[in-house]
């Protein structure tokens, strides 16, 4: 039929989109590698099949690996508001061709004198607290390389700017009340064009090892990383997320259904639901949408007072704390806003 005859055309357009996209694989894993991609946006890659692979596959399969891979792209600007350098399209000669937000430099200049407390949960035993970091936009030449301006895409990075620590962390273990020294500290904000997010990253150098119990925050290079969210973007984000969440409910509904159900024809019926259920959760993981944050989870961050036009920029109050050991990112941990010197202490509580 003429229905049948588009249907089979549509899924061989789509296979041969999905050949061209696979045979990217091995370059973007050796750009992975090249930019210290962490093992969960390197993971997402390993998803694609190989091009012999595909080849082989029958047309509604490679159609549901097509459907996977335009999940991931969808997700692709929530994981690289935590990983800036770790794009999902990496390798490719579009991302060359990206530009940086429009307003990044006037978001960037409003946050001068801005100083944010911070909590560091290392594991599950080492918690540190009172870590206070004092924001200038002055440059700075004296700092660890960072993620953006030092990674293998700086035109999307706003360049290393003054970073003080301003009050140290500090745990309590069995040797006693400690104090984590830092040095070469300095930060930037890294966001591409039309992006709904972006990220504050946060580098420094810790000077010694730091232990509790069996959990050790490590010498070295470490950098933590909040997302930065334009209002529109976070409404997108939450949408998709609430979608994901809906597909979960009705799973869970269907299996009840499907559970309770005695007769056999009712049950057969309800079993299709429930695999129907299960299958749009598989293509909308929850998991994916982790780092959406809540209404409660954010906090608007200052705008430059002679820009007018400029949006509403949202800074998400939970981030994660990650070292560098070449050419690998080790995640160590998350962070957490308790306290910032443009909102009320109330908004912590």
């Amino acid at each position: 039929s003429i229905a049948s005859q588009v249907c089979n055309r549509s899924i061989n357009q789509s296979a041969r989109r999905l050949i061209s996209f696979a045979s990217h694989k091995n370059q973007i894993l050796k750009d992975f590698h090249r930019s210290s991609s962490l093992s969960l946006v390197s993971s997402l890659i390993h998803h694609i099949p190989s091009k012999e692979h595909i080849k082989t596959m029958k047309s509604t399969a490679a159609m549901k690996s097509l459907a996977f891979l335009a999940i991931i792209a969808m997700q692709q600007q929530e994981v690289s508001a935590f990983f800036p350098s770790s794009i999902l399209s990496a390798g490719l000669s579009s991302l060359s061709k990206t530009k940086i937000h429009p307003q990044l430099c006037d978001i960037v200049n409003a946050q001068d004198d801005t100083v944010l407390q911070i909590t560091l949960n290392i594991g599950q035993q080492l918690g540190i607290q009172g870590l206070t970091f004092e924001f200038h936009t002055d440059g700075n030449d004296d700092v660890v390389p960072l993620p953006g301006i030092n990674g293998p895409h700086p035109h999307l990075s706003s360049g290393a700017r003054q970073l003080i620590v301003q009050k140290e962390g500090g745990f309590v273990s069995m040797a006693g009340a400690q104090h984590v020294k830092m040095d070469h500290a300095c930060w930037e904000m890294v966001w591409k064009e039309d992006a709904p997010a972006g990220s504050l990253i946060c580098g420094f150098e810790i000077m010694d090892d730091y232990k509790r119990n069996e959990v050790t925050l490590p010498k070295g290079r470490a950098y933590i990383s909040f997302p930065i969210w334009t209002t529109e973007g976070l409404k997108m984000a939450r949408e998709h997320k609430d979608r994901a969440l809906g597909f979960v409910k009705d799973k869970n509904d269907a299996l009840d259904k499907f559970q309770q159900e005695s007769n056999p024809i009712r049950k057969a019926l309800q079993y299709r639901e429930a695999c129907l259920a299960a299958e749009k959760c598989s293509l909308y993981p929850v998991k994916n949408y982790d780092i959406v944050p809540d209404e409660d989870e954010t906090v608007q961050i200052p705008k430059h007072q002679d820009n007018e036009e400029q949006q509403d920029i949202w800074l998400t109050t939970k981030g994660l704390i990650w070292s560098k050991e070449a050419p690998h990112q080790i995640l160590l941990g998350s962070a957490n806003i308790v306290k910032s010197s443009f909102v009320s202490d109330d908004h912590f509580n």
